[in-house]
């Protein structure tokens, strides 16, 4: 981007010197740029700096594309998190499903296990809401 405004609030204190062979220069990020070969200063020398996007963008543009960035950046681990857990929630509700549990008369009796999950995608946190009921029959 190039800041062509001479509000001064990109400091430009760094120097490129370029001359008609030579047009390519790299900027304080580390890129190469070649400079258009109309722009001829007179002493040869290009001054250049660097301002963060976010200082350019309004508050709540940079919040809202912190908060996307951190969501897409997330989800994809939550979802495969989520998916574990649900596998292996069932196969421990098979498990006690098929076992006999003790009460406290000492008789066996079947134990029915069943979980509840639920997985919310909100654009600040994610929720996870797991109930476990237990009941012998």
């Amino acid at each position: 981007m190039i800041d062509a405004s001479g509000s001064g609030d990109v400091k430009m204190k760094y120097k490129r010197c370029i001359n008609k062979k030579h047009r390519v220069i790299e900027t304080l990020t580390g890129r190469k740029v070649k400079v258009p070969s109309h722009w001829n200063p007179p002493d040869g020398i290009i001054r250049i700096g660097v301002k963060p996007a976010s200082e350019l963008f309004p508050k709540l543009l940079m919040q809202r594309l912190r908060s996307e960035n951190r969501d897409n950046f997330w989800r994809p681990y939550i979802k495969r998190l989520a998916a574990n857990l649900a596998c292996d929630l069932n196969e421990a509700e098979e498990y006690l499903n098929h076992n006999l549990v003790s009460n406290h008369n000492g008789n066996k009796s079947w134990c029915f296990f069943h979980t509840f999950m639920h997985l919310s995608f909100t654009s600040n946190y994610h929720i996870f809401e797991f109930s476990v009921i237990w009941q012998l029959k």
